[in-house]
């Protein structure tokens, strides 16, 4: 929900639930001066959960490959230092976050939730 200078309310809404939002800003709007606009346009989905569901099991598949190459070329009686195991955890970490906030910033600009909040 983001609240415009010029006294409207927009509310980002999916499909299933425009009906009621639509009926309850009818009666918000008869009681107070403030217009409500409900939008359905690139709100997401199910899909989108989807999408994120399949970005993760990608990461663990990529992930699997990736130790299978290497225990393959590093012997089991190779000693790690716990320094480099941390900085290959932190590594990892921060790939992920980045992605995943890319993926956001992706989805959300595709929605145009920075352009109603005046961001864009």
């Amino acid at each position: 929900m983001h609240q415009s200078g010029n006294g409207t309310v927009r509310i980002f809404s999916a499909r299933a639930c425009t009906e009621p939002l639509e009926k309850g800003a009818k009666l918000f709007e008869e009681q107070t001066a403030v217009q409500i606009e409900i939008k359905e346009e690139g709100v997401p989905s199910q899909g989108w959960y989807a999408k994120q569901a399949f970005a993760f099991l990608a990461t663990g598949f990529v992930a699997l490959v990736v130790y299978f190459i290497l225990k393959r070329y590093i012997r089991a009686e190779t000693n790690l230092k716990p320094a480099l195991t941390r900085m290959l955890g932190v590594l990892v970490t921060l790939i992920v976050i980045i992605c995943m906030g890319y993926m956001m910033y992706y989805e959300f600009n595709k929605w145009r939730v920075f352009a109603s909040m005046g961001w864009q």
